[in-house]
C-alpha cells in the first residue's frame, strides 16, 4: 500500500485486489474504463450498470413493439396515417441499447 509507483495486478483473488487496488482499468465493449475505487465497489457499480442497461433494453424493445403494433394497425387508416408514419420514423431512429 505504501508503494507509490504504478503496478499492474492481474488476479482473481478479491482480498488481494481489495487491499492493494485503488484504481481499476476495465476493458468493456472494446473500450477502457478508468475507475478510482476498490474492487468490491467496482463490482457493485458494474452489476448495477448492467441491470440498468438490461432494463433500458427491455423498455426500448417494448416501446418499439408498441409502435410497430400501432403502425400495423393504423397504416391504412386515413385518419391515423400521419401518426403511423411518425411512429415508423421513430422506430427507424431508435438507438437500441445492447442487452
Amino acid at each position: 500500500m505504501r508503494y507509490r509507483e504504478t503496478i499492474i495486478i492481474i488476479s482473481h483473488d478479491r482480498d488481494i485486489l481489495n487491499k492493494t487496488v485503488d484504481h481499476i482499468l476495465h476493458l468493456e465493449n472494446q473500450k477502457l474504463v478508468a475507475l478510482h475505487r476498490q474492487f468490491d465497489a467496482f463490482e457493485r457499480r458494474r452489476a448495477e450498470r448492467m441491470l440498468n442497461q438490461q432494463a433500458m433494453h427491455e423498455k426500448q424493445m417494448a416501446q418499439k413493439s408498441a409502435y410497430a403494433e400501432f403502425v400495423d394497425r393504423f397504416r391504412a387508416s386515413a385518419a391515423k396515417a400521419r401518426q403511423a408514419q411518425s411512429r415508423l420514423k421513430a422506430i427507424e431512429k431508435m438507438d437500441i441499447v445492447d442487452a
